[in-house]
C-alpha cells in the first residue's frame, strides 16, 4: 500500500487560489441538497473538508458522512493524513467547510466531484499527468 506522503506527492498540483477550484467549491456548496438524500444510504458517499493534522497543518481530506443537517456534517475520515494518524472518532464540521462531495451511484455514475473535475481541468491546462484512477472516473461524472 502506498503511503499518504507518496500519494500526496503524486497528486495533481493545484494552487489554493486557483479560480477553477473556487468555482468547484461554490458548485459543491450550492448543490448540498443533492447530497442530502444519499447520506446514510448504502451508496459510497464522500465529502471533502479541510482538517488540521497532528502537526497543526491543514490537510484536505475525504470522509464518509454519517449525518448532515442544516448547519453541520459529521463524517468518519478515510483519507490518510500525510502527517499523523487519522481521528478515530467521527469529526463534525460546519456545512460551510465542505469543499467537495461525491456519490457513487449503483449504475456507475458519480454525482458531484466538482473539485475532482476542476483538478483534472487544471492538470490538462498546465500539462501535468492525471493519475489513472482519477482518469477512470472522468466519464462517469454527472450532474443531478
Amino acid at each position: 500500500m502506498r503511503s499518504a506522503r507518496k500519494i500526496a506527492e503524486s497528486a495533481v498540483p493545484v494552487a489554493r487560489d486557483e479560480p477553477l477550484l473556487h468555482t468547484a467549491r461554490a458548485r459543491a456548496q450550492a448543490s448540498i441538497d443533492e447530497l442530502r438524500p444519499h447520506v446514510g444510504s448504502p451508496l459510497q458517499v464522500g465529502v471533502k473538508i479541510p482538517l488540521r493534522n497532528a502537526a497543526g497543518e491543514i490537510e484536505h481530506v475525504w470522509g464518509t458522512p454519517e449525518s448532515l443537517d442544516a448547519a453541520s456534517v459529521t463524517l468518519r475520515i478515510v483519507t490518510p493524513f500525510v502527517d499523523g494518524a487519522l481521528p478515530s472518532e467521527p469529526v463534525t464540521v460546519a456545512v460551510a467547510e465542505i469543499e467537495d462531495w461525491q456519490v457513487f451511484l449503483d449504475d456507475g455514475r458519480i454525482l458531484g466531484g466538482f473539485g475532482t473535475r476542476a483538478q483534472m481541468a487544471v492538470a490538462r491546462r498546465d500539462g501535468h499527468p492525471i493519475p489513472e484512477h482519477v482518469l477512470a472516473q472522468e466519464a462517469r461524472f454527472v450532474d443531478a
